[in-house]
């Protein structure tokens, strides 16, 4: 069971493309942030070709009673050009899980966990491969780029579950919201 979030930013010979999925039986979707959508107009395949593997993080919140799969969270990248897609996955691993409470006014704590995570050795090596790739496809001009994370209690089907996932692409940057604090209402899917 699986929910998409996604925008699409048009820019002269180009288009931007950025997919949150995350993969946890659910039929919610939240929007973008717009300080994400004007950071990620600027950003094209030539761009894409010269990111540092190590550099990328994620960083997943949900709730504490949710929890999450951090060995089953990935990046997706999709590379188009006029001869085609191609779509690759790579694996995360955990390198922080901070717990922390949010107090609320006249209202019950909320109790949330921020997962933060890096591409696995592994995976930097496939991403190096993969920009290679698109490096020496002269006519690339679009990609996507998603985050999915599959969590490990997911609330019974008609109830909320509330994430946020962030991604940083560059390691002086700060993280990019994709989306924050998204009310996702659990259902069924055919799978």
């Amino acid at each position: 069971m699986t929910a998409a979030c996604s925008f699409s930013w048009m820019a002269t010979r180009r288009v931007i493309s950025v997919a949150l999925l995350t993969l946890v039986g659910v039929l919610g979707c939240a929007s973008v942030p717009l300080s994400t959508m004007v950071k990620m107009s600027q950003f094209g395949p030539e761009e894409f070709v010269e990111l540092k593997p190590e550099d990328i993080r994620a960083k997943v919140t949900v709730e504490e009673a949710v929890g999450l799969k951090p060995e089953q969270t990935i990046l997706e990248v999709t590379l188009a050009s006029p001869n085609g897609q191609l779509m690759k996955t790579f694996n995360f691993e955990l390198i922080s899980e901070t717990p922390r409470t949010e107090e609320r006014w006249l209202r019950a704590p909320l109790h949330w966990i921020d997962y933060e995570m890096k591409l696995t050795d592994e995976g930097e090596s496939a991403f190096k491969s993969f920009q290679q790739f698109a490096a020496n496809d002269p006519e690339l001009n679009s990609f996507a780029i998603s985050v999915g994370a599959k969590v490990k209690n997911p609330p019974p089907e008609g109830e909320i579950m509330v994430m946020s996932i962030a991604l940083k692409l560059y390691q002086q940057e700060a993280y990019m919201p994709l989306f924050e604090k998204a009310e996702i209402k659990m259902g069924k899917t055919e799978i």
